[in-house]
């Protein structure tokens, strides 16, 4: 069985026509111009390595949760481009679970507010000066509103009306 030589991005790759039809842009490539001996292909040949593995062996050994989001956005786009159906659901099941995580957090965070609020609601006083936080923010550093000073938080130990509800 003849290889294939894929040139990406200066880097050469070779493979069967039979591991490279696995991805549909090599299929499509097949089937209108036959089965080339060399085929150059102008982009990034960062993820081809590890997607010809796919092709091979059907194992993706990428864990795709640990790559930073410009890295996970580059192999959704080399998925695509080469169009390998079996890795499109990996990579957005991935997006899905980060989403939400994002909107997890986002939800966990206004609770947080609206019972911090809540709770220090009649401590609320014009706050002027430094924080513990930020020197030259404003703020609390108990409990992170912006309407008082950690000195009125009923978070503080200092503060005789700390949880009493006065």
């Amino acid at each position: 069985m003849s290889l294939v030589a894929v040139n990406i991005g200066r880097r050469r790759f070779q493979a069967s026509p039979d591991h490279l039809a696995k991805a549909g842009y090599f299929a499509r490539l097949f089937e209108s111009e036959g089965v080339p001996l060399t085929h150059t292909i102008d982009r990034d040949p960062t993820n081809f390595g590890p997607l010809l593995v796919y092709m091979r062996k059907s194992r993706f050994a990428v864990d795709v949760s640990e790559l930073d989001g410009a890295s996970k956005l580059q192999l959704f786009e080399d998925i695509m481009f080469y169009d390998i159906e079996g890795l499109k659901n990996l990579i957005e099941e991935d997006i899905v679970v980060e989403r939400k995580k994002d909107e997890e957090a986002e939800k966990t965070r206004l609770v947080r507010e609206k019972i911090l609020a809540d709770l220090c609601a009649e401590d609320t006083k014009p706050f002027e000066g430094p924080t513990t936080m930020d020197a030259g923010g404003e703020g609390c550093y108990l409990c992170g509103l912006t309407s008082h000073a950690e000195r009125d938080c009923r978070f503080n130990p200092s503060n005789a009306n700390m949880g009493n509800g006065a």
